[in-house]
């Protein structure tokens, strides 16, 4: 029986995103892709070549594709943290399967998801205050379906847009004892940008979205994003150097929020290797 999404309204798709090309000074869109994740993860992807504008609730629930959980959902790694049962009001991360379709000949998002577990299990071991702090993952089907940490109530970049005074040299100083504690465990981050710096109603900030995090010196999948990294650098493999790079860039922008690093292009890069 094949099953099919059961989208009643445009706030249901999970993800939704539109890719360019530029040729000769010319920007033209190649598709839109888009994906939705059910109470039940079960996961859907699918594309378009309407620009997001134009997509309708009919064109959604007609192009969406279930993907087997193989495809997109890991076996849980022998030492991980179950979840509690009882899970509350925390922030449930499920995969990203906007680039499904790119990506599915390599499996590259189950390997993703586990590169991001591996991080937040060795962070875990001794917490930081300005890192986002993690509850374990969810199991279901046999398969780790989603990671479980806390909610916090703000980005950087809303916060930002806010009148409220805001300590920038303590938010920077947090940041900075984030990035020194991945730092000691001989990890890098590899995609230190605004969207993944979360703050509470305190203000205080924490570190967020280890899917790019890696051992030093090994092989990325996934990493950086335009206007936040190192051109200079390949971003093949794990570096501290990134990391370092991304947070001047970093107080750089706090200090001047409206000159946004080529408009803030939420997107990273996957490689496929």
């Amino acid at each position: 029986m094949k099953r099919t999404p059961k989208i009643h309204s445009l706030d249901d798709i999970t993800e939704l995103s539109e890719a360019y090309t530029h040729e000769g000074g010319k920007v033209e869109i190649l598709h839109t892709s888009f994906s939705f994740i059910d109470d039940d993860f079960n996961g859907y992807a699918g594309q378009s070549p309407k620009r997001k504008f134009h997509l309708t609730v009919d064109d959604y629930n007609n192009l969406l594709q279930h993907i087997p959980d193989e495809g997109i959902y890991p076996e849980p790694p022998r030492d991980f943290t179950p979840a509690p049962e009882c899970i509350g009001d925390y922030h449930i991360k499920r995969p990203s399967l906007v680039n499904y379709e790119e990506t599915k000949e390599h499996g590259l998002i189950p390997r993703i998801v586990l590169d991001e577990v591996a991080a937040l299990e060795m962070l875990s071991a001794t917490p930081h205050p300005n890192i986002a702090k993690y509850h374990g993952c969810i199991v279901k089907r046999g398969r780790l379906v989603a990671i479980v940490l806390d909610k916090y109530t703000s980005t950087l970049e809303v916060r930002l847009k806010d009148p409220r005074p805001f300590d920038k040299k303590l938010f920077l100083n947090q940041i900075k004892s984030a990035i020194d504690r991945v730092h000691s465990f001989g990890l890098a981050h590899n995609d230190i940008n605004p969207r993944n710096i979360m703050l509470d109603e305190a203000d205080t900030a924490f570190l967020i979205d280890f899917g790019s995090c890696r051992p030093v010196g090994e092989n990325l999948i996934c990493a950086g994003t335009p206007g936040w990294m190192d051109e200079a650098s390949m971003y093949s493999l794990s570096e501290q150097s990134h990391d370092l790079y991304a947070f001047s860039k970093l107080q750089e922008w706090v200090n001047n929020p409206t000159k946004d690093p080529q408009n803030i292009a939420y997107f990273n890069s996957c490689q496929q290797r």
